[in-house]
C-alpha cells in the first residue's frame, strides 16, 4: 500500500478461472492460475480501509461484543458494542463463492440502525424480505472507529431466515434446558446431552431457539455473575425443534479433575433461558477411578459364564458370601467379547428416591452392527419399546469411559467395543450421593453388595441380568465419582463385528494414508479411501467450513489394509446437506489427517 485511500493494483494478473473473496477480518483472498502460465498462486490482500489514512499502521477496529446468531426478515435485533458514537454503518455480506457457482454470490446488504445506551448497543433493522437477503448465512460487519469511519470490525456469522415470525424486540426468554447432563466421561473428555426448548418457553408455535450457549467452570455456575465469568465453549450444535436431543463432546480436559457445566438457549433478541440445576463431573483418573468404591465385572466367554473361584453352582436365592464372590487375579482381569457382545443398562427411580440399575447382557444379533463401539442413549416408549435419542462414540485414545447420566425409564446400550470394568459402590448424581445397598443376579440370586463394593467380579452372559439398587446416602460422599459404571475399551473381535482377516496373499499398505475423495467435486455421493498398515479404531468424520460436525462415517475397528467409505451427502439426521466445501478428518490412534471436498448443487 502506498498510503493513498485507493485500491492498489493486484500484482498478478488473474485469468478467467479465479476467485476474490472477502474474509471475515476484512482482507481479500485472491487465487487462480497466473495468466498464460500453469503456475498456481494465492494472495491475502489488505485493502486501504484497514489502515490509518496516509500511513502503514493498521487502524483501530470497532468490536462486536455480542450479536444474535440468527435474525428474522423485517425484525429488529441488537448488537452489543463498547461505544455507539463512532459506528457509521452496519451491513451484511453474503459469503463468496468461486466462478460457476451462484454468480459469485457475495451480496452486500446495508442495514439501518440507531444507537442506544445503558447498555451501549445498536438497534438494527434486518432485511425486509428474501428479495433483498435470501435465506442463509451472512457475515455481519459494523464500521467506524476513531481512526477512520470505514474500517470494519471482525465479522460475526448470522443466519437470516424466518425463525420467530418477525416479531420486533421479543422479550420472552426460551425455556430452561432442564435435562442438560453429562452422559459419560473419560480421562480427558465429557459427553454432554440436552433437549431443545422453544423460542418462547415451551410454546412450540413460537419456533426454534437461535443458538445454544455452553460454559465451563471449576465451581458451580448457579448465578448470573458466575455465568458471566465461566469459560464459553465453541462449536455448539444448531438448535433443532422443541424436543430434539442434542449432544456435545468437550475434549482436552485434565484427568481426575472436577468440572461444572451449564447450558442456556438464546433467541434472536439475545434473551437467555434460565439457569438449570448444577451439572458436575470429575474426569476419570489414570487408575480408573477417583475415590468411589468399585467392583470389577467380567463378561462371559465362549457362550458360558466365566465363574469366579469358589462359585460353581447356580443359586436360586440367598446372598452369595463374600468369599464366594472373590476371584483369582487371572479371572478378575479376563475380558472377552464372548456371546454377550452388548449390554443394556436400564435406569429407573425407586419408591424411596433411589435408583434401580438393571444390566442385561445382549447377544450381538440384537443390535445394529453399524452402532458397534457406540453408547446409545435411549428412553422408554410404551411397555417394551425404546427410542434412541443420541449416540456417544468415545474416542480411540481413551480406554476408560464412565457412565454418569441417570434417567427415569432410561437406557444406555453399550453396543460392543467396550467391556465392563467396574460398578461403583457409591456415586454422586445431581449433587446427591448414593450408595449401593442391594444387588442380585438372574441366575445366582441375591449378591452381597459389600463384596461387589470390595472388588468382586460379576459374571454376565447373553440372556442374564443383574440388578443394582442405590439409595441416597446420609453420609457425605464427597469422594464418590459421578459415574456408576466404568467401561474399558476392548479390541472388537470376530465375535462382535464379524471382521474377516485379509488373505495372506494380500499386500498390506506400508504406511498410513488418507486419499482424496473420488469423485471430487461430486453431487450425489463420493468415496473416501484410506490405508492402514496395522489394525486400529478408525474415526472418520465430515465437518462444514465452520468446524461443525456433519456426520461420523466410521467409528469402528478396522483390520490392516485399504478401506473405503461412501458419503451420500446426508448429515447425522439423514437430511441431505447443501452444496459447498466440506472437510473430512480421520483419526487412528495418534495418526491424523484431513482433506477438503466440494459438493456441487
Amino acid at each position: 500500500m502506498d498510503g493513498a485511500d485507493t485500491l492498489a493494483l493486484q500484482p498478478l494478473v488473474r485469468d478467467y478461472h479465479s476467485t476474490a473473496i472477502l474474509l471475515m477480518d476484512g482482507r481479500v483472498a485472491s487465487a487462480s492460475g497466473e495468466f498464460t502460465t500453469d503456475r498456481l498462486s494465492a494472495e491475502l490482500f489488505c485493502p486501504p480501509y484497514l489502515y490509518k489514512p496516509g500511513t502503514n499502521l493498521l487502524a483501530t477496529r470497532p468490536l462486536i461484543n455480542d450479536a444474535p446468531a440468527c435474525i428474522d426478515w423485517g425484525a429488529s435485533f441488537t448488537i452489543a458494542v463498547a461505544d455507539t458514537a463512532l459506528i457509521r454503518a452496519v451491513s451484511l455480506v453474503r459469503p463468496g463463492a468461486t466462478t460457476h457457482s451462484y454468480d459469485e454470490n457475495q451480496r452486500f446488504v446495508p442495514l439501518g440502525f440507531t444507537g442506544a445506551l445503558n447498555p451501549p448497543r445498536l438497534v438494527v433493522t434486518a432485511p425486509a424480505s428474501p428479495d433483498s437477503a435470501p435465506p442463509g448465512y451472512y457475515m455481519l460487519f459494523i464500521l467506524g472507529s476513531a481512526d477512520r469511519s470505514d474500517v470494519p470490525s471482525i465479522a460475526r456469522w448470522v443466519r437470516v431466515g424466518n425463525f420467530g415470525g418477525g416479531n420486533p424486540m421479543d422479550g420472552v426468554a426460551p425455556g430452561t434446558l432442564s435435562d442438560f447432563t453429562v452422559d459419560a466421561v473419560s480421562q480427558n473428555t465429557a459427553y454432554l446431552t440436552w433437549t431443545a426448548t422453544a423460542d418462547d418457553g415451551v410454546n412450540e408455535a413460537s419456533g426454534d431457539v437461535c443458538e445454544f450457549d455452553l460454559r465451563r467452570s471449576s465451581s458451580a455456575i448457579d448465578t448470573e455473575a458466575k455465568w458471566s465469568v465461566a469459560a464459553r465453549l465453541c462449536g455448539e450444535p444448531v438448535p433443532g425443534p422443541l424436543g430434539t436431543m442434542h449432544d456435545y463432546i468437550l475434549t482436552n480436559l485434565a484427568a481426575c479433575t472436577s468440572y461444572d457445566f451449564a447450558a442456556r438457549a438464546e433467541d434472536e433478541d439475545l434473551n437467555l433461558s434460565g439457569l438449570h440445576g448444577r451439572v458436575n463431573c470429575r474426569t476419570i483418573c489414570g487408575g480408573g477411578g477417583g475415590g468411589g468404591a468399585a467392583a470389577r465385572i467380567v463378561e462371559g466367554e465362549e457362550g458360558g459364564a466365566l465363574q469366579p473361584a469358589g462359585l460353581t453352582a447356580r443359586r436360586a436365592g440367598g446372598a452369595a458370601p463374600v468369599s464366594a464372590l472373590r476371584s483369582s487375579a487371572s479371572a478378575a482381569s479376563a475380558v472377552s467379547a464372548g456371546s454377550a457382545a452388548a449390554l443394556a443398562v436400564e435406569t429407573d427411580r425407586t419408591a424411596e428416591g433411589g435408583w434401580r440399575i438393571v444390566l442385561r447382557a445382549i447377544a450381538e444379533d440384537q443390535f445394529d452392527p453399524a452402532d458397534a463401539g457406540a453408547l446409545l442413549i435411549e428412553t422408554r416408549e410404551g411397555a417394551a419399546s425404546w427410542r434412541t435419542r443420541s449416540r456417544v462414540r468415545p474416542g480411540p485414545t481413551e480406554p476408560l469411559v464412565g457412565l454418569c447420566a441417570l434417567r427415569d425409564r432410561g437406557r444406555v446400550v453399550i453396543a460392543g467395543g467396550h467391556a465392563l470394568r467396574q460398578v461403583a459402590g457409591a456415586f454422586r448424581s445431581a449433587a446427591v450421593p448414593y450408595v449401593l445397598t442391594a444387588a442380585s443376579h438372574s441366575e445366582l440370586g441375591a449378591l452381597d453388595p459389600g463384596a461387589l463394593a470390595a472388588g468382586a467380579p460379576l459374571p454376565l452372559t447373553a440372556g442374564e441380568s443383574a440388578t443394582l439398587t442405590y439409595q441416597p446416602d446420609v453420609d457425605d460422599a464427597a469422594t464418590a465419582d459421578a459415574w456408576y459404571l466404568l467401561l474399558e475399551r476392548s479390541l472388537l473381535t470376530a465375535g462382535s463385528l464379524r471382521l474377516q482377516s485379509p488373505p495372506e496373499s494380500a499386500r498390506l499398505p506400508q504406511s498410513f494414508a488418507l486419499h482424496q475423495n473420488q469423485p471430487n467435486p461430486f453431487r450425489a455421493a463420493t468415496t473416501i479411501r484410506f490405508d492402514l498398515p496395522s489394525a486400529g479404531l478408525v474415526r472418520l468424520e465430515v465437518f462444514d467450513l465452520l468446524g461443525r460436525r456433519v456426520r461420523a462415517l466410521s467409528n469402528h475397528w478396522h483390520p490392516p489394509g485399504s478401506h473405503e467409505v461412501e458419503w451420500d451427502r446426508r448429515d447425522a439426521n439423514g437430511a441431505r446437506v447443501g452444496p459447498g466445501a466440506y472437510f473430512y478428518r480421520i483419526e487412528v490412534g495418534t495418526m491424523r489427517d484431513r482433506k477438503k471436498m466440494v459438493l456441487l448443487p
